[in-house]
């Protein structure tokens, strides 16, 4: 159930990738998605981990869906997002959303729109000043150490909205 990718990522323009209760470790330098990449979760263990030994670039595509759990787990090179913004989505009921940002880890998530429906828990450096966020799941947690900038912020979906400024990291 675990897929590793240690090279590069291009998705085609046309083409539909669809990956569904897998774990990606991927390593490699750049994911250019020009088609549409749908990370599906129906039941339990999807992960999709960035763990590369230098800088990622990653370039969503303009349709794309992550359920689960992203976790940005690469110390050695900052994780930027370029071109188009990522869709954070879950299922209920199955795994705990959430976007994870571990301890040395650099986020860079630009001047992009990003739709989050999980929560953000944040130990590293997320960048993201510039960046559109519209958060619209159910019950939302955002830990964010020493403060959250953004561009634009939308709330919507139900449930409640927590940000929590975590201090002494």
């Amino acid at each position: 159930n675990i897929i590793n990718i240690s090279g590069n990522v291009t998705i085609n323009n046309g083409v539909t990738v669809n990956c569904t209760d897998r774990t990606i470790n991927f390593s490699g330098a750049t994911w250019t998605n020009n088609g549409s990449f749908n990370h599906l979760n129906t039941c339990c263990n999807n992960i999709f981990n960035f763990v590369g030994t230098g800088a990622q670039n990653i370039n969503a595509g303009a349709s794309n869906i992550y359920q689960g759990v992203m976790n940005f787990n690469n110390t050695a090179g900052p994780v930027t997002f370029l071109n188009k913004g990522v869709n954070f989505h879950y299922n209920d009921g199955y795994l705990f959303p959430g976007v994870t940002i571990a301890v040395g880890a650099v986020v860079n998530m630009g001047s992009l729109t990003h739709t989050i429906r999980g929560s953000i828990f944040n130990e590293g450096t997320f960048n993201c000043s510039s960046a559109n966020f519209i958060f619209d799941g159910g019950n939302q947690t955002f830990n964010m150490p020493g403060g959250f900038t953004f561009e634009n912020l939308t709330v919507g979906g139900n449930g409640t909205k927590q940000i929590n400024i975590v201090t002494g990291k």
